[in-house]
């Protein structure tokens, strides 16, 4: 039985499906959950790991993340443009 408090019980999380034979799904992972975790890590090790590709100890501009120019966005240079303040730029 699952210790998570929001989980339900598990005779409330799964269905019979009729078939020629019966299929029951549940999504009770506790007991293969390390298993599970593990299999998940090496798929994503194999593919693109934000964990291991990203440097995040980098510090973000939180006003312009991409470090587009000014220039890229379709207000500039319009009177609107020229009353925004820096950090209003950063917003738009």
């Amino acid at each position: 039985m699952s210790t998570r408090d929001y989980t339900l019980p598990i005779e409330q999380t799964q269905w019979r499906t009729p078939t020629s034979g019966i299929v029951t799904f549940n999504w009770e992972y506790d007991e293969g959950r390390d298993k599970m975790l593990k299999l998940y890590e090496k798929g994503k090790n194999l593919q693109w790991n934000a964990t291991d590709r990203i440097d995040w100890s980098l510090e973000i501009d939180h006003e312009n993340p991409l470090k587009a120019p000014d220039m890229y966005n379709p207000l500039f240079g319009t009177t609107v443009w020229g009353k925004l303040s820096d950090e209003m730029k950063g917003t738009v």
